[in-house]
């Protein structure tokens, strides 16, 4: 299934990036409809334990932010910011290990009309200091930046036993391979509260031009 492209995206060897991670998160609510969301990450995603039974892979943490904002029933706009370090090795192993800043930041907006209709936007920006290409090459001051409109339809809101979604994916950056454009069309058929199957269409416009098509079902217990 087609998923936020730039949530995954990292250049060269770099293993920090805003798909999956390790580490602890605070949440505070308050009256006025803001939500504060602090976290400190591992920043190398959810590898296996090294030899040493570690779950991480240097000795540095990142740490992200988030302020959101409700406006009424209907809107709600936040704003992220994340900051960190990660030490990378040459995967050739000539040249020595280096550290990596990198930083993201953006804005995210949800329009919610009475549950029927949803749409969600994000957009970041990305910036990584000195990384290594998989072949060992060295590269520097890496610009990344993209983001995702997401578009759901539920006829009968949180009670509908079918949906449809539309999703745009688009990631530019400094390095070539990383450039990413799609459109995908996915629906999905709630036969049970924990079983739904599914269809999905995904047009990929970059790097290669071509179409993809899943079918099947999702279970959870």
């Amino acid at each position: 299934m087609e998923s936020y492209r730039i949530y995954g995206t990292s250049p060269g060897n770099s293993t920090a990036d805003l798909k999956y991670d390790r580490g602890i998160i605070l949440e505070k609510s308050f009256k006025t409809g803001t939500t504060l969301v602090g976290q400190v990450l591992n920043g190398c995603g959810l590898g296996e334990a090294d030899e040493g039974y570690l779950f991480d892979k240097d000795k540095y943490k990142n740490f992200m932010g988030r302020i959101m904002q409700s406006i009424g029933s209907n809107i709600s706009i936040g704003v992220f910011g994340y900051s960190g370090k990660e030490l990378l090795p040459d995967p050739t192993w000539p040249n020595p290990d280096i550290v990596n800043d990198l930083s993201m930041y953006g804005p995210d907006v949800s329009l919610n009309f009475s549950d029927m209709f949803v749409l969600n936007m994000q957009y970041l920006w990305r910036k990584d200091s000195q990384v290594y290409s998989n072949t060992g090459d060295y590269l520097s001051d890496i610009g990344t930046q993209g983001g995702f409109a997401e578009l759901i339809f539920s006829p009968a809101g949180d009670r509908s036993k079918w949906y449809l979604t539309g999703l745009v994916n688009l990631v530019n950056s400094d390095l070539d391979d990383l450039d990413y454009s799609s459109a995908t069309l996915h629906a999905g058929y709630l036969i049970r509260r924990n079983v739904r199957l599914v269809t999905e269409f995904t047009q990929v416009m970059e790097p290669v031009s071509f179409g993809k098509v899943s079918a099947g079902f999702v279970s959870a217990f």
